[in-house]
């Protein structure tokens, strides 16, 4: 019987670990949200000849990731004097920052 990890000279398990550092990198990244699980699937398709005394075998891994969280801001619109339309990011401030607030331009 054949091993299903050293077939292709150990690709399967080399493949593994490729997507598992994808899955690790993911999880390390700040930006995703810890909580969300993650998943690798491996699948293996077997596809014999008319004779049956051979197979033709392909091993594909598809990785499922944690997207990254979505950035939220406020921006107020409004329109100046002569009918111009302008918007204006409002950047939010720590409640331990002593700077003010700032409201930016968006051009």
């Amino acid at each position: 019987m054949v091993n299903l990890l050293n077939l292709a000279d150990g690709e399967i398990l080399d493949k593994l670990n490729r997507e598992l550092e994808k899955v690790a990198l993911n999880i390390a990244d700040k930006n995703t949200d810890p909580k969300k699980e993650r998943k690798i699937t491996l699948q293996i398709s077997f596809k014999p000849n008319e004779n049956r005394d051979s197979i033709s075998t392909s091993v594909a891994a598809k990785t499922s990731l944690a997207p990254e969280r979505g950035i939220e801001t406020l921006i107020l619109m409004g329109k100046d004097g002569d009918g111009k339309l302008h918007l204006n990011e409002v950047r939010q401030q720590s409640m331990f920052d002593k700077k003010e607030a700032k409201i930016t331009n968006i051009k």
